[in-house]
């Protein structure tokens, strides 16, 4: 169903055209994950679903995959056009 968004999403994290916000990096540090295993999430698995941010109204996706340690793992992405954030 988000094939084509998760496509442009993980062409972004190979060519590195994406931006970890400091919300991001502290879930991330909370989570337990690394960058390595948030990158792992988006390139290796599926977006269950969209969300609409209230606040700024953008698309936030949520994709469930596994960490670089086979760990299940959970990541959020926004699409804002041009890169991952």
């Amino acid at each position: 169903m988000y094939e084509k968004i998760l496509r442009r999403m993980r062409d972004c994290v190979r060519s590195g055209d994406y931006v970890a916000t400091m919300h991001a990096l502290q879930e991330m540090v909370d989570d337990g994950l690394t960058a390595s295993d948030i990158r792992r999430i988006v390139l290796t698995g599926r977006v269950r679903e969209r969300q609409k941010d209230r606040t700024t109204d953008e698309s936030k996706y949520v994709i469930d995959g596994h960490t670089c340690d086979g760990r299940a793992g959970t990541s959020w992405a926004s699409w804002e056009g041009r890169g991952v954030s």
